[in-house]
């Protein structure tokens, strides 16, 4: 059931992004979020619960809770800042190819039909 939930929802963004047109942007006053709002958010990100739920129950480097805890804190610290601003600045550097609309419109269908075909293991267990 969760199986075929997840794929089904996954096809339906993977329309959404296959049908999406050029970002429109509202009137007013546009700022990005500031540290505190973006410290705060992580509070209620689901992608980074899953990965320390993760990486805490099958990660262990110490046998102190408190010291795996910190250690955990530093591996994510020298992994993922690396890895945070190396997909910045790729997303930046995209935001100018993006800017045709024909550019934009490939890119989408591209992704939509990557992320269709990364539902290949999951349909293939369901039929298998």
């Amino acid at each position: 059931m969760l199986e075929t939930a997840s794929v089904v929802y996954l096809l339906y963004l993977a329309w959404k992004i296959g049908t999406s047109s050029t970002v429109q942007m509202r009137e007013g006053e546009r700022r990005p979020m500031r540290f505190h709002e973006a410290f705060a958010f992580q509070w209620i990100n689901p992608k980074a619960w899953m990965m320390v739920l993760t990486a805490a129950s099958t990660i262990h480097l110490h046998t102190s809770l408190s010291l795996n805890a910190a250690l955990m804190a530093c591996v994510f610290v020298v992994i993922g800042l690396p890895c945070i601003l190396a997909w910045a600045a790729f997303g930046m550097s995209l935001r100018r190819f993006l800017a045709n609309p024909r550019v934009l419109r490939a890119f989408n269908v591209t992704m939509a039909v990557l992320l269709i075909a990364s539902l290949y293991p999951i349909v293939a267990h369901f039929f298998a």
